[in-house]
């Protein structure tokens, strides 16, 4: 038994050695804009995709209760990837504009004490 679990051990050891090798070696490699916006809305749409497929589903059932399988799949996938990105992009932009410019405003001194004498005055 610990043989087996044991056993492919090596493999993930050989797959995050090489993982972290890639990414080691990607550091300086600059991507198309379109790519750093993708992965930018891309966490929105991992935060909302299951609500707009739900969305999808339900309405479907509502709307054309005998339609078949694969106009579910095509309501399921273009729902969540449409409406799930629209999301990523409407939350890159509130917080580029409303998260950033109020962080702005505070001054750096509330944010973060760097003076070295302030650190030994607090002791």
């Amino acid at each position: 038994m610990l043989a087996q679990t044991l056993a492919p051990m090596p493999y993930y050891v050989l797959w995050g050695l090489s993982f972290a090798l890639l990414l080691h070696l990607l550091q300086g490699v600059r991507v198309p804009r379109f790519l750093e916006r993708a992965g930018d809305y891309s966490y929105g749409l991992s935060l909302s995709h299951t609500i707009f497929i739900a969305v999808a589903m339900y309405a479907m059932l509502r709307l054309i209760p005998g339609a078949p399988l694969i106009a579910f799949f095509i309501a399921a996938l273009s729902s969540a990837v449409g409406a799930g990105l629209a999301f990523g992009a409407a939350e890159v932009i509130f917080h580029s504009t409303v998260i950033k410019g109020a962080l702005r405003r505070i001054p750096s001194r509330k944010l973060v004490n760097v003076h070295p004498d302030s650190a030994r005055a607090d002791q």
